[in-house]
């Protein structure tokens, strides 16, 4: 459950649930804010509907996910 975190926080959590490194290559994105609901969804599936809802791109490849 995300309630209006921001994305530098949410990937803090990502780091921990998903074992992956995370970076926000766009420093404005940081500050932007999420609310949503999930139980058990996959990386990609998790990012497919935040990257829609938040406008920004991404690529997962290996251990690393990186958001642009």
């Amino acid at each position: 459950v995300f309630r209006d975190q921001s994305l530098q926080e949410i990937a803090v959590m990502l780091r921990r649930w998903y074992n992956v490194q995370v970076e926000i290559k766009d420093e404005g994105l940081k500050s932007h804010h999420f609310t949503g609901s999930y139980d058990r969804t996959s990386l990609s599936g998790l990012m497919k509907d935040m990257s829609k809802a938040m406008q920004f791109q991404y690529e997962i490849r290996d251990n690393k996910l990186t958001i642009y």
